[in-house]
């Protein structure tokens, strides 16, 4: 089942804070939540961390164009760490900047050694427009030296300092060892 709340703009307040919370906790045959567009700021991406820890059914989440911020993008890593289900996560343009992109990687590696080369885990990452650095994708390049990622596609825009060193090449490179006969897609826009 697909639940589309985007662009609806919530005016997430004190009495409804915990709104993604419940909608998860209390929903196990949701397997597409799109939350593009709704304002969602740090403390609201939180709460919907919490719930997603331990939602086994949520195979894809699109949280693109909201206001997570660092402190909403480490919550939702923390939770993927304990979560195998969710195959995409979309963070597109919610200022995530190198802290959240560090935060992902660890917890994509991490994730990685729970599911133990199984086909489980996260396949999709797009995190365009997150005001990253060389510091933040060179992390996200480094964390292709692991080979059971089941990583399949990650979207990430580089600034032209990032794109002239190399990196760019060095992750479509470490992608393709990682999956035998397998299409990989790794989408750079170069700012």
């Amino acid at each position: 089942h697909t639940l589309d709340l985007g662009q609806n703009n919530f005016a997430f307040d004190q009495t409804n804070r915990d709104v993604l919370h419940t909608l998860l906790s209390f929903n196990s045959c949701l397997h597409t939540l799109i939350l593009c567009g709704c304002g969602i700021d740090g403390v609201h991406a939180e709460n919907l961390a919490r719930a997603l820890s331990t939602h086994s059914t949520l195979s894809h989440l699109d949280i693109e164009e909201n206001q997570l911020g660092i402190s909403g993008c480490c919550g939702l890593a923390k939770a993927l760490e304990c979560n195998v289900s969710l195959t995409s996560l979309f963070l597109s343009s919610n200022n995530i900047q190198d802290a959240g992109a560090i935060a992902l990687s660890n917890a994509i590696q991490l994730q990685s050694q729970k599911v133990n080369g199984h086909r489980e885990g996260l396949k999709r990452l797009r995190i365009n427009f997150n005001s990253l650095t060389f510091r933040g994708v060179k992390r996200l390049y480094n964390m292709f030296d692991n080979s059971l990622l089941p990583l399949e596609e990650i979207q990430l825009n580089l600034n032209p300092e990032a794109e002239s060193t190399g990196l760019v090449a060095g992750i479509q490179e470490r992608l393709g060892k990682n999956k035998e006969g397998k299409k990989i897609l790794l989408a750079c826009c170069v700012l």
